[in-house]
């Protein structure tokens, strides 16, 4: 019955929401009051935390109201958790002088989270089709 739960296309946004907001509070939230701790600069955490929020927005929609090609729209989900990744990166090298090894550790830890979040909405999107 959870195995079913998962599986179902139509709960994937909602993870994905669910893993969006957690960013949120972390990065506009925990980090950016532990600043000195991770050596993350506010307005880079903020642009980070901005991101997350139209994945929410975009994710429920998704839930409540779309019933057709369900595999485009995970597709296109996998593509902007791919494109957060590229941005987590490039503006983790912008700041190397000032990231911490506790930033780091936060930058790393969200990609590989990511990455497997990514690898299985691109997988049940292909076995949706």
């Amino acid at each position: 019955m959870i195995k079913n739960k998962i599986y179902n296309p139509k709960n994937i946004f909602i993870l994905d929401a669910l893993g969006a907001l957690v960013s949120i509070l972390l990065l506009g939230g925990v980090l950016v009051y532990f600043e000195n701790y991770f050596g993350i600069p506010k307005n880079t955490l903020y642009i980070l935390a901005s991101c997350p929020i139209i994945f929410v927005v975009y994710d429920l929609i998704c839930f409540y109201f779309i019933h057709n090609q369900l595999d485009k729209h995970l597709k296109l989900v996998a593509t902007l958790n791919l494109l957060y990744i590229l941005l987590s990166i490039s503006l983790a090298y912008f700041h190397t002088d000032s990231i911490t090894w506790l930033g780091y550790i936060y930058i790393i830890g969200e990609i590989i989270i990511l990455l497997a979040l990514v690898l299985f909405e691109w997988k049940m999107s292909n076995t949706i089709k």
